[in-house]
């Protein structure tokens, strides 16, 4: 059993009897058009077909089926509700009286179908739709108008396609009686043609010559009459902009005069370009404030949107106060895909109110005691983790039962024309720090396929990076394609280097030094200092570039090339004030501590050899040192348990010398007499490799590596280990034995 509303499709029911219609329509079209129409009709290109649009609305929401002709081979075996009362045909007279017939007809058969819950079948109006367009050549403008209405009632789109010729000859013959002086038509043909809009669009039809016909026309159109012309043309986006954009001014004019419907059909009309129609909107805005109490749901978050994508003006980021606050009231009327159209207005930014956020937060709560959130679509998600993301919010229990959405729903996001959705949902997971998520681990399976990677876009690419690398996910194929995929477009990082920072950072941080990545990169950055585009009076740009310079040490670049120092340079040129972030204090310290163990030539050719030394002793940068916690707090407790029962000496958080940019988490030397020291790796120092399923050991981050290699250099013998290891040895005397075994080693 199917719904009536989703199967009503077709010319006329469907099966053979609809197909054997189609090409008797066409004939008839040609056969009857007047003379020298047929010129016309090729000119038009109708004798090609015509191009359907989609019917999708200025919210991105379909607002009407898109029909088709149902071919005589996929003709549903279902019963059918027929309309088998006898049609006499004599007694229409009249396209009116047609048109009159066919729809109580269609209505019927609905009607008939939703109470038996079989097929409908309308195939008894064939006759009717027949004779209509027998009679079109001699019926007038007003009449097609009714009968396309019928053809639109009842989703009968061929026939609707087959009576435009009629229709244009009609809109000829007016435009040369205007010509010759007699405009007495005009009116009627532009309340005729508005009209006819409406129906096409819905019918998911275009018909360019009406829009043609009308945009010569707008100066006499009433409100009602523009604000249709105008919703119409928002209905097939791009293609009728400059339709749109024509009717700009005559909007503004007779925005005082319309009503508050008329106002907001134009209002969907310009939304999808709504910066460039600034001036409509703010004639409209007086107006449509005071009637937000009036308004539904949907048509708030339409109103939403505009203030939004107008936030650079103050009297809109009041506008989007007020219609957050009239959502949050009206919050219980609102389904879930509504709520998800609402805060997809709503992602942070710095100049919305309160109530912004306030409508986020009324929408996780709502979600959260609703059961069945499975009428979302997965944009509709999407879109719901960005915002979520963007607020600094992280409701995981929810959080995972949208993800789990995403995960059902895994090939329709593969293969979807939007092909960022699958990266924006690993992005907004990452910025969650949503460690657990599983829907990154399905990103990390479809990214080993080439296909998938080359799909997004270079700076798309970018992002993928910099989310796996935060979520602390590694898989050696992944990262292969991606840098891959970046190098091949090396040339489109920013002069300002953040993006270029965020991914070396990220694979810095996984301990995977792709070298092509790496030295094109490298290259690339050299470009920008010798171009000397990199301005770093500008924080970010400063910080990415420490951010690199960091990277590019991890990688032993610093050891490989004298260039180096004057990426040194770069980085330590401008200081630290004291609003500089943590991080960067101790991405600048660890930096400065590995040029001067490793690479002491390239310190002492940098022009600023006193700040790579005040880098790592001045206060801030060691007081920070002292706050570093231990990566694995409870391992840690239970070995000095285990040393206090031993009765051996140790050192915990020792600090080698006051130049140190890290610090032995356990330190043995007081017991052995040797620099014998411990580190306990918590979840930022190790990284997971590969699938769950494949069982692969997660792997030492660059940063834990980094530390290995700076104790290392200052005669430490250091062991990392973890809580597996530290559990399989049950008695006191295995932990005594394996840690002699570890100073004996050294």
């Amino acid at each position: 059993m199917r719904p009536a509303g989703a199967v009503l499709r077709g010319l006329v029911g469907g099966g053979r009897q609809a197909a054997a219609v189609a090409p008797n329509l066409s004939r008839t079209c040609t056969r009857h058009l007047p003379c020298g129409s047929a010129a016309s009709v090729q000119r038009r290109g109708l004798a090609g077909g015509w191009e359907s649009a989609p019917a999708i609305g200025a919210l991105g929401l379909p607002e009407a089926v898109s029909y088709r002709a149902v071919d005589a081979g996929t003709a549903p075996s279902l019963g059918s509700a027929q309309i088998d009362e006898p049609l006499d045909m004599d007694r229409f007279r009249t396209v009116t009286e047609l048109a009159a017939e066919l729809i109580r007809r269609i209505a019927a058969a609905v009607e008939d179908a939703e109470r038996t819950g079989v097929f409908p079948d309308i195939s008894g109006a064939r006759p009717l739709v027949d004779r209509a367009l027998g009679m079109a050549p001699e019926v007038s403008l007003e009449e097609l108008t009714t009968l396309a209405e019928a053809f639109e009632r009842g989703r009968l789109r061929l026939p609707m396609r087959d009576l435009l010729p009629f229709v244009f000859a009609k809109l000829d013959a007016v435009a040369a009686s205007e010509a010759a002086g007699a405009g007495g038509q005009s009116a009627q043909a532009v309340a005729c043609c508005v009209r006819l809009l409406t129906s096409y669009g819905r019918g998911s039809l275009f018909a360019g010559e009406l829009f043609e016909f009308l945009s010569s026309r707008l100066a006499s159109m009433a409100a009602t009459e523009l604000s249709t012309y105008v919703y119409e043309a928002g209905r097939h986006g791009l293609r009728c902009r400059h339709y749109s954009d024509g009717a700009m001014l005559k909007a503004v004019e007779l925005a005082p005069r319309m009503s508050p419907d008329e106002l907001l059909r134009t209002w969907q009309g310009f939304v999808r370009f709504s910066r460039d129609r600034e001036r409509f909107y703010v004639a409209a805005l007086p107006k449509v404030k005071a009637s937000l109490g009036q308004l539904t749901p949907q048509q708030l978050i339409l109103v939403l949107r505009a203030a939004r994508d107008l936030k650079r003006l103050g009297s809109f980021i009041d506008l989007h106060a007020q219609v957050c606050t009239e959502l949050i009231v009206k919050m219980d009327e609102l389904t879930v895909n509504e709520a998800a159209h609402a805060i997809a207005q709503c992602t942070h930014h710095a100049k919305y109110r309160a109530q912004a956020q306030g409508l986020v937060r009324a929408v996780e709560q709502r979600w959260r005691r609703t059961e069945d959130l499975s009428a979302l679509r997965v944009v509709e998600v999407v879109d719901a983790l960005e915002t979520l993301a963007s607020w600094g919010m992280k409701p995981l229990d929810l959080v995972d039962r949208l993800e789990g959405i995403l995960i059902e729903r895994k090939v329709e996001l593969q293969y979807s024309g939007n092909v960022t959705l699958w990266v924006s949902a690993v992005q907004s997971l990452a910025k969650m720090e949503h460690a657990n998520a599983k829907w990154p681990l399905v990103v990390l399976e479809m990214a080993r396929d080439q296909h998938f990677v080359g799909r997004i876009s270079f700076f798309q690419q970018c992002e993928l990076a910099n989310a796996l690398g935060r979520l602390r996910l590694f898989d050696e194929a992944v990262y292969r394609n991606i840098a891959e995929a970046i190098v091949s477009d090396i040339t489109l990082f920013r002069e300002d280097a953040q993006d270029m920072a965020l991914v070396l950072w990220s694979y810095a941080s996984a301990g995977f030094f792709h070298e092509a990545l790496f030295e094109r990169c490298y290259d690339r950055l050299l470009g920008f200092m010798e171009e000397e585009t990199l301005d770093l009076a500008r924080r970010n740009t400063q910080q990415s570039v420490i951010q690199l310079a960091w990277a590019f040490a991890l990688a032993g670049f610093h050891q490989r090339h004298a260039s180096f120092a004057a990426l040194l340079d770069y980085a330590f040129f401008t200081e630290l004030d004291s609003k500089a972030r943590p991080t960067m204090v101790r991405r600048l310290m660890q930096l400065s501590d590995a040029v001067a163990l490793e690479a002491p030539v390239a310190a002492q050719n940098c022009q600023f050899p006193e700040k790579l030394e005040d880098a790592r002793t001045n206060p801030r940068a060691r007081q920070l040192l002292s706050l570093d916690p231990v990566g694995n707090a409870a391992l840690m407790g239970d070995l000095r348990a285990t040393l206090a029962e031993l009765g051996w000496q140790y050192n915990a958080f020792y600090v080698p010398d006051p130049t140190s940019s890290c610090y032995v988490d356990l330190s043995l030397e007081p017991q052995f007499g040797k620099k014998v020291g411990l580190l306990f790796p918590g979840n930022f120092d190790l990284v997971s490799s590969g699938l769950p399923g494949e069982a692969k050991p997660s792997q030492e981050s660059g940063p834990l590596v980094l530390t290995q290699r700076l104790l290392h250099l200052r005669g430490w013998s250091i062991t990392v280990l973890d809580s597996d290891r530290w559990s399989k040895l049950g008695t006191l005397d295995d932990r005594r034995r394996f840690l002699e075994s570890i100073a004996a080693a050294c």
